[in-house]
């Protein structure tokens, strides 16, 4: 474990107190890891999970769900111990739950503590929902017991930290985690899930629900609880749609990061390139939180992720035909084909870097195969350059390209560098892109 790791146990120390004063048979345990790090972090919490009732029970849960656990920050589960007095009329219960850490999410913030107070607090929530549908069924008639969007699920424990952040004045470490959200969404975002983090789609909804209902503390109802059950009304409001536009905005940003543009560029795009007045709300809101003033693009022949499909395929084909155009001139005045080559390993490059549009290295390959068949037999028809370059370019579908990015766009988003040998290995025998091999092949030997 890094040398970072140990300084924030402090803040998690105080968020577990402060909860515990609360609810006093709950005990929360954060364990902070590094990446790669996760069950030497576990392991060094064992012994502590062991002087709890529900310690060993919680363990097993732990070494289960580490299987197939996902990096980032987490609510493993929570465990309920029970203990019988006297002639076993009265019943003690105590229960203890588990959130893991990341230590990406924590470095993602200006300082720590605004870092562990919301990650500690968004990863909290669910321990809470758990503990109080069983500890206070009758008092939670709205809360649902089958299974959320894990979507929704987020939302509700990120409206509940950024709620608490409230109820301890703290608005200023609310904008910078907001601002580092939107932030996280139109960048480059590495060991970090912008759609997974859906707190600016309702940051109206919780100003609304926070002043009319913050002072309104039910009975018998605690802060944490009070706020546990403003964060449900919230996650509550936002409708299935409105969760969906959240991740397609997310992954229209994302494509378009990876692709070397600019936040100015993407909000931009989002704003005056998608019909979904969800999708230009996020943006706006990004651009508020950013400082940013959106304006209609300049360069309309590139590929917005936001717009209708058949736009960006009518672009696609429209560069395809000018570079064979413009190349084939250029050919036929040096008489070089293997200028055609040269275009095509420079597109391929560029698909690679995330500019999908407009690529046809493979139908640009088999025209230099055609043209040099055109040189040396003198039966051959000139129309045979365009006549092969047609019939490749066909087979390159503009929605199975797009998807190829995306897949490549995955790949570097976990970290992985994108080369040509890579590309072909991530493609591997999928029949929808066999027509694409030729052209990775070449940018791989050459």
């Amino acid at each position: 474990m890094t040398e970072a790791l140990p300084s924030t146990e402090h803040i998690f120390n105080a968020l577990r107190r402060s909860i515990s004063d609360e609810f006093d048979d709950l005990t929360i345990i954060y364990i902070p890891y590094a990446e790669g790090d996760i069950e030497a972090a576990f392991e060094a919490k064992k012994q502590t999970l062991r002087g709890h009732g529900a310690g060993m029970k919680i363990i097993h849960r732990i070494e289960k769900k580490l299987l197939d656990a996902s990096q980032g920050s987490f609510f493993v589960g929570l465990s309920f111990h029970e203990t019988a007095s006297g002639f076993g009329l009265i019943k003690k219960r105590e229960a203890i739950a588990v959130c893991f850490i990341c230590q990406y999410d924590l470095e993602r913030f200006k300082d720590s503590n605004t870092a562990c107070k919301f990650i500690g607090y968004t990863t909290a929530f669910e321990a809470i929902s758990q503990y109080l549908k069983i500890t206070k069924p009758s008092d939670a008639p709205n809360r649902n017991s089958k299974t959320e969007h894990p979507i929704r699920q987020r939302l509700k424990g990120q409206a509940f930290a950024a709620m608490m952040l409230e109820n301890t004045s703290e608005q200023a470490m609310l904008r910078d985690i907001l601002k580092t959200l939107c932030e996280c969404s139109t960048t480059q975002a590495l060991h970090f899930i912008p759609e997974e983090n859906p707190l600016p789609l309702a940051i109206d909804g919780i100003n609304v629900v926070y002043k009319d209902l913050k002072d309104e503390i039910p009975p018998k109802c605690g802060q944490l609880e009070h706020t546990h059950n403003m964060a449900e009304e919230i996650g509550n409001t936002y409708d299935d749609i409105s969760l969906r536009q959240w991740v397609k905005f997310c992954d229209g940003a994302q494509e378009m990061a990876w692709a070397d543009a600019n936040q100015n560029h993407i909000i931009c795009a989002a704003v005056y390139g998608s019909d979904s007045p969800y999708i230009r709300s996020y943006a706006h809101i990004c651009a508020e939180m950013l400082n940013m003033t959106p304006v209609p693009l300049k360069n309309n022949d590139i590929y917005n992720p936001f717009a209708e499909e058949d736009a960006n395929e009518r672009i696609h084909n429209r560069l395809c035909k000018t570079a064979f155009a413009e190349i084939c001139e250029t050919v036929h005045e040096e008489n070089n084909p293997k200028i055609f080559l040269k275009k095509a390993r420079k597109q391929t490059q560029e698909f690679l870097n995330g500019r999908p549009i407009g690529w046809c290295a493979p139908a640009l390959i088999e025209a230099e195969n055609a043209y040099r068949l055109f040189q040396e037999s003198r039966t051959a028809e000139e129309d045979i350059i365009d006549n092969a370059f047609e019939a490749s370019v066909s087979q390159i579908k503009w929605k199975d390209i797009r998807a190829l990015n995306r897949k490549f766009i995955t790949h570097r988003r976990n970290g992985g560098d994108l080369s040509a040998r890579r590309a072909l290995e991530i493609i591997g025998d999928d029949p929808t892109y066999s027509a694409y091999k030729n052209a990775f092949e070449l940018l791989r030997y050459t």
